[in-house]
């Protein structure tokens, strides 16, 4: 698996519009239905309607590789100067899940909530559950948190999402569930 790893990627989704930013390994651009900005170490959720008020933006930041990724916790702390930020991941790895929202008769698995997570010191609130992303992002859209979020950011990733492997990529899988 190390042979497939590259530069960090992460995905985005506009709720709103339904726009769909994700990292382009050919650099570090951002690209996508909702456009992007580019640079090193940037991430942006380009495009954003006139009408948004980024202090009522309701973010959530989840991933595939579960919460204890240093990517997340970048992320997530990266995105609270957008909004309200909200972290609900796996509690371990879960990559290759894809769109998986876990077996339908098993129930919903416990979530877990942390008070604050050292890494993320800025961030509304946490909680983690023994499931796939796409399950984290289905419930949390789905009201689990109060308001659902105006904007689901999935990553950062550890290596690319390209190809044939963004059918299998736990990442872009939550952000094609939140927009579903």
């Amino acid at each position: 698996m190390s042979s497939l790893m590259g530069p960090p990627s992460a995905v985005i989704t506009d709720r709103r519009s339904r726009a769909k930013l994700f990292h382009r390994p050919s650099g570090n651009k951002w690209a996508g239905t909702g456009g992007g900005e580019e640079g090193p170490g940037r991430i942006s959720v380009a495009r954003c309607d006139d009408a948004y008020d980024h202090r009522a933006v309701r973010l959530l930041v989840t991933n595939d590789d579960g919460i204890d990724s240093p990517g997340l916790h970048a992320l997530a702390q990266r995105m609270t100067g957008l909004g309200e930020v909200i972290v609900f991941a796996p509690s371990g790895d879960y990559s290759g899940a894809g769109s998986a929202i876990g077996h339908l008769g098993a129930g919903i698995p416990e979530v877990t909530t942390l008070d604050r997570h050292p890494n993320m010191p800025d961030v509304a609130a946490v909680h983690h559950l023994d499931g796939p992303p796409g399950l984290a992002a289905l419930l949390a859209c789905r009201g689990l948190f109060g308001p659902p979020p105006d904007v689901v950011v999935s990553g950062i990733n550890p290596g690319w999402n390209v190809g044939h492997a963004v059918h299998f990529s736990g990442t872009i899988g939550a952000c094609i569930t939140a927009s579903a």
